[in-house]
């Protein structure tokens, strides 16, 4: 793909230049006056439901050259690192993420509407229609949203929005409690542009790995959101949290708990695993 509008960042669908194995993501720039800057991303939906991203990053290279088929080979030896200015709503461009209607029907196509399981994802439901499995109280609901997640690359996944105050999702596993086994919860929260745009301070909240016992027994570890500055808003942080079986929690039921003190937190890639 190819454009000239820098206040219109271009869309393609890649699909078909992919290939088993290594593959190269390569741009050619040029700069017509003005500031300069290069700014793209690659989101790949896998046929097992996982999700690969990359985005330009610190780690790129860059660099002058006359081969008409350098894109096909890894970058020179004296190519050197990229500067990094910001994200895309960096100024002076001051881009705003593509809402679902700029994507390819072609590639919109070929994204999966659910989530399926994953090896190591023991949790139920896919967070973009919530699921029976998933009881939302505290004013939550779900949202699907292109724009307002995550602000450092330009495509968003499915996730779960809070829309609190005092949201709460939480459902009980299928796992059953062994003495001496560990459960590791894990998830990725972040804040919405818009409590930027309101000028609103990070709420706050928790994750929460409970045993519930069915003589009504019960127990909890819980952990603290980190917090967000408004810099912050629109990236997502990784949480985690590990609970350790004892003889007392034998036969309880494995829960977890997303709670948000404050509207418009996200939750992604909430997975929950077992170890001996």
């Amino acid at each position: 793909g190819s454009g000239d509008n820098w206040q219109n960042p271009g869309i393609f669908d890649v699909t078909d230049q992919l290939k088993s194995g290594k593959n190269r993501l390569a741009i050619e720039a040029k700069n017509a006056g003005g500031a300069a800057g290069v700014i793209a991303g690659i989101t790949v939906w896998l046929a097992d439901g996982n999700v690969v991203k990359f985005a330009t990053s610190k780690d790129w290279r860059c660099g002058m050259t006359g081969d008409a088929d350098w894109f096909a080979k890894d970058a020179p030896a004296d190519w050197q690192p990229v500067k990094v200015i910001g994200n895309a709503s960096a100024s002076p461009w001051n881009l705003a993420q593509p809402e679902a209607d700029d994507l390819p029907a072609s590639l919109v196509a070929s994204i999966p509407k659910t989530i399926p399981s994953r090896p190591n994802e023991i949790l139920a439901g896919g967070f973009e229609s919530a699921g029976p499995q998933w009881k939302l109280t505290g004013g939550a609901r779900i949202a699907y949203d292109w724009s307002r997640f995550p602000r450092d690359l330009w495509m968003g996944d499915y996730y779960l929005w809070l829309n609190g105050p005092d949201g709460k999702a939480e459902q009980t596993s299928s796992l059953v409690a062994k003495p001496g086994e560990r459960y590791h919860l894990t998830a990725e929260v972040g804040y919405s542009l818009d409590i930027l745009d309101a000028s609103l301070p990070w709420p706050g909240g928790r994750l929460v790995l409970s045993s519930n016992g069915p003589d009504g027994s019960r127990d909890e570890a819980a952990i603290e959101l980190p917090a967000f500055s408004n810099k912050e808003a629109g990236a997502f942080k990784s949480v985690s949290l590990e609970w350790l079986a004892d003889d007392a929690g034998k036969g309880r039921q494995i829960g977890v708990r997303l709670e948000s003190r404050g509207p418009q937190i996200a939750w992604d890639n909430v997975r929950l695993q077992a170890h001996p």
